[in-house]
């Protein structure tokens, strides 16, 4: 099995309800970022409308899907509107 760390940042309206600002999730074999937000959604179902709705940056950079390696770092952006 391969053992994994990955660096999750939380921005806006996630980090309000997950009362953290980011966290070091361990894993135990490769994940991707869909299945991280799958995660992320059971482990704060109250934030799981606002990690379908995010955007994801893997080491400051916008992906839809990407498989994540060690020591990455991912950040759940959610989308801006204004006027």
């Amino acid at each position: 099995m391969i053992k994994m760390k990955i660096k999750v940042f939380y921005f806006a309206a996630i980090k309000d309800i997950v009362g953290i600002d980011s966290e070091t999730i361990d894993f135990e074999s490769p994940i991707d970022t869909d299945n991280l937000k799958l995660l992320l959604s059971e482990k704060y179902p109250s934030a799981g409308q606002y990690f379908k709705n995010s955007r994801i940056a893997v080491n400051y950079e916008y992906f839809t899907n990407k498989t994540l390696k060690n020591g990455d770092e991912v950040a759940f952006i959610l989308p801006v509107s204004g006027g």
